[in-house]
């Protein structure tokens, strides 16, 4: 039986990115579903699968493309294999070449043409990427068939705690991008967990108070915080000024301290309620020779000091661990 049950499909090995079977021009194309786990551990290999379905109508050869949303963190291109059975054979896959240009995506590689096309699936930080896959084996189809496919992905989740939304691809190398939706799919699973790991929750699927880019940086890195005074009502919402109030921790034991109104620490309004800073973190906090800083825990204030805003609208401080991987 092609297909298992959702309850027992965890057991199977995971199904990732990109199946190609290379069959005819298809009539129609079908993502029947995605089964995983509802969460893992951090630094463990999971199994996904894709269930497929295609009904080639024309003798015109093309192959079939998966693709696969993930993190960056989980580096899916070097820690993932993908392999398929299916009701004309079974075989692996491999990364679709590096520069091949998407049919129907005004001249773009895969990854730039899904973000295009589909972006990063509702996901609230920009840190994940589309990773394509096709099979190693062409099959001759003949018209009016009707083949089914499950996509078996294999792959290991990166180092950090994350509430993170998967994306999942379908579609065809002739067609590629088209807005055609009879000739490609794309699924976005809810938020998936992944506990146990390094560092602070890095959270896509829910808006932040706060969110720092790049969510990995040095403390030689230049930073950009992010204050959404929307997202709940707080004590600095239709403040006119808005500054950084921080602590940075080095790797030698030493706090270092800044947390004055002054021009070096002021945010730049970039709508009604909604802040940003950009600081070189070495420079802000005036490192130490031979010391790294190794996180910050920061809060917003008004001009006063008086309305001072932590993690969630509480006195905790917001964390930001810095890393270089």
């Amino acid at each position: 039986m092609l297909f298992q049950n959702p309850i027992t499909i965890k057991k199977r090995r995971w199904l990732f990115p990109v199946l190609l079977l290379t069959v005819f021009m298809a009539r129609c194309m079908y993502l029947d579903g995605v089964d995983l786990p509802a969460s893992a551990q951090a630094g463990q290999t999971i199994d996904i699968t894709m269930r497929v379905r295609v009904e080639p109508a024309s003798a015109q050869t093309s192959k079939l493309i998966i693709a696969f949303l993930a993190p960056k963190s989980w580096r899916a291109a070097q820690n993932t294999t993908v392999s398929y059975t299916s009701t004309i054979g079974n075989g692996t896959m491999s990364l679709v070449p590096a520069g091949t240009i998407a049919a129907n995506s005004n001249g773009q590689v895969w990854a730039d043409g899904l973000r295009t096309k589909y972006g990063i699936g509702g996901n609230l930080i920009d840190d994940v990427e589309w990773v394509t896959y096709q099979s190693n084996t062409e099959y001759a189809v003949s018209g009016n068939s009707k083949i089914a496919a499950a996509v078996k992905i294999t792959t290991k989740t990166g180092p950090e705690n994350m509430l993170v939304k998967l994306g999942f691809f379908l579609g065809n190398s002739t067609d590629g991008l088209t807005n055609d939706e009879r000739y490609n799919k794309a699924q976005f699973t809810s938020c998936f967990s992944v506990t146990g790991g390094d560092g602070d929750l890095v959270d896509f699927c829910n808006p932040q108070l706060a969110v720092i880019d790049p969510s990995r940086a040095t403390d030689n890195d230049f930073i950009t915080i992010n204050f959404d005074g929307d997202v709940i009502p707080n004590v600095l919402n239709g403040k006119n000024k808005v500054y950084l109030c921080a602590k940075a921790y080095t790797d030698k034991g030493n706090v270092l301290e800044r947390c004055t109104a002054d021009a070096p620490s002021l945010l730049k309004a970039t709508g009604p309620d909604k802040w940003r800073i950009v600081i070189w973190p070495r420079g802000f906090f005036n490192a130490p020779e031979g010391e790294t800083l190794t996180k910050i825990e920061y809060y917003f204030m008004d001009e006063s000091g008086a309305a001072k805003l932590g993690y969630a609208g509480t006195s905790d401080p917001f964390v930001y661990t810095f890393r270089c991987d």
